[in-house]
């Protein structure tokens, strides 16, 4: 991202009084580099895991140096003196990222991970947890997270669906899941994170967990997830930082908290 891109969110912010704004614009760009910086001064370190290859041409990581964490056969690597690999898997979760889904160690009986992609969250917290419910709705991830899971058995549950606030031969509710509460929900959904909510009104009314929910991808998506929750009974905080959104359904840039943390406080607003 140029230099230009700075100058629009100066203009769209220069005359804010939020400090945190303030020191993300002095920060983000780089003069040697020419380069805006999305998350600001937050720069995470190189990591690189190697690709090798199973019995049926299915391309793995070591995650994390413990388990098999499965790739399409299809998937683009890039490659580093000849050979392939994958870089910075966890970058946007390491310490200070605005995308940080959790600062610590969570447990408990069920997690739910809607957007999980190649798996990387619910598999740093397979043995924390007695039952994981996975929601995908890209066939293309989930068959590879059948094989990245299949050595857990029952506990892990593959659905290949969108996550929404109806149910439909592609879509599924919270309210629809065979569980009676959860302990944590992690959900990155593309913008879908409002009306997953909605469709989990009962779900997570009864539940006494907690939450991360990202909030970036649309415009005022932050406001409303904090109000669905609050009237579910929960109190919200926000990620540190933010996140330059650029393309919005708009055409504007703007800066975007990352992830609304939510945890259960008791109180239950049914107005909606």
């Amino acid at each position: 991202m140029k230099k230009n891109l700075l100058e629009i969110l100066k203009k769209e912010y220069g005359s804010c009084n939020n400090e945190e704004i303030q020191e993300f614009l002095v920060s983000a760009y780089d003069e040697k580099s020419q380069q805006f910086h999305i998350f600001g001064a937050y720069s995470p370190s190189d990591t690189y895991d190697s690709v090798h290859w199973d019995e049926d041409g299915f391309p793995y990581i070591f995650f994390e140096q413990k388990y098999r964490m499965y790739f399409p056969k299809d998937f683009s690597f890039a490659h580093r003196d000849g050979r392939p690999y994958v870089m910075n898997l966890l970058w946007e979760q390491q310490a200070d990222s605005p995308h940080l889904y959790v600062d610590g160690p969570i447990s408990g009986n069920v997690l739910i991970d809607a957007g999980t992609c190649e798996g990387n969250f619910a598999l740093r917290f397979v043995d924390s947890f007695q039952q994981l419910y996975l929601i995908e709705g890209d066939s293309r991830w989930a068959e590879v997270l059948r094989k990245t899971f299949s050595p857990f058995g029952d506990r892990v549950h593959i659905i290949d669906k969108f996550l929404s606030r109806y149910d439909t031969d592609d879509s599924i509710r919270l309210d629809s899941l065979p569980i009676s509460s959860v302990d944590f929900l992690k959900m990155d959904i593309e913008g879908a994170e409002v009306d997953a909510l909605l469709g989990g009104k009962r779900l997570l009314q009864r539940s006494h967990g907690h939450a991360a929910i990202c909030a970036y991808h649309r415009k005022n998506d932050e406001e409303n997830i904090r109000f669905i929750l609050r009237k579910y009974g929960y109190q919200t905080n926000t990620s540190n930082g933010y996140m330059c959104f650029v393309y919005d359904q708009d055409g504007i840039a703007e800066l975007r908290r990352g992830i609304v943390y939510a945890e259960k406080i008791d109180k239950v607003d049914d107005s909606l």
